[in-house]
C-alpha cells in the first residue's frame, strides 16, 4: 500500500503482525479477522484529540519525542510503517482505540497526509469508512 507523503518521499505501509498485538493486547482475532481501510487523519484526529490521555499531540499526555524522532528517521530511511490499528467500543465509531500506532498517526499528520491506510476489525469496516473514510 503505497501513498505520496511529505519528506519528498513515497511512504509503503504494511500490514502489522497482529498476533504479536493480539497476544500483548488480549485482543481476539486473527489476521483475517482484519481489514484494510484508508481513512482521513484530519477526521481521525478531531475524535482522538479529545482523549488527552492517549493523544499524540499539542493538548495530549502521550507525546513521547524519541519515538516521533525514530519514525521521521524511519520514514527518511525506509519508507516503509505499519499500518495503525484501530478498533471501535460498542459499535460507537466516536468511542475508538488506536491498538498500535498512535505516533506513526502524529508524524504523518505533521507531515501533511490526508488519508493513510489503517487495520480495522472487519466487521467495523464500514462504520470506519462511513465515519472517517473518503466523502
Amino acid at each position: 500500500f503505497n501513498i505520496g507523503g511529505g519528506m519528498n518521499r513515497d511512504i509503503t505501509f504494511e500490514f502489522p503482525d497482529i498476533d504479536i498485538y493480539a497476544i500483548s493486547d488480549n485482543i481476539p482475532f486473527k489476521k483475517e479477522d482484519f481489514s484494510i481501510v484508508e481513512l482521513s487523519i484530519e477526521k481521525i484526529n478531531q475524535v482522538w484529540k479529545k482523549d488527552v490521555n492517549t493523544y499524540v499531540g499539542e493538548s495530549g499526555n502521550d507525546i513521547k519525542l524519541t519515538k516521533i524522532d525514530a519514525i521521521k528517521k524511519w520514514i527518511k530511511l525506509k519508507a516503509t510503517l505499519y499500518m495503525p490499528i484501530l478498533k471501535t467500543y460498542n459499535g460507537d465509531p466516536d468511542c475508538f482505540i488506536i491498538i498500535n500506532g498512535r505516533h506513526r498517526i502524529a508524524v504523518l499528520r505533521e507531515m501533511g497526509l490526508e488519508y493513510i491506510p489503517f487495520v480495522v476489525p472487519r466487521d467495523q469496516e464500514l462504520l470506519f469508512l462511513t465515519r472517517y473514510g473518503k466523502t
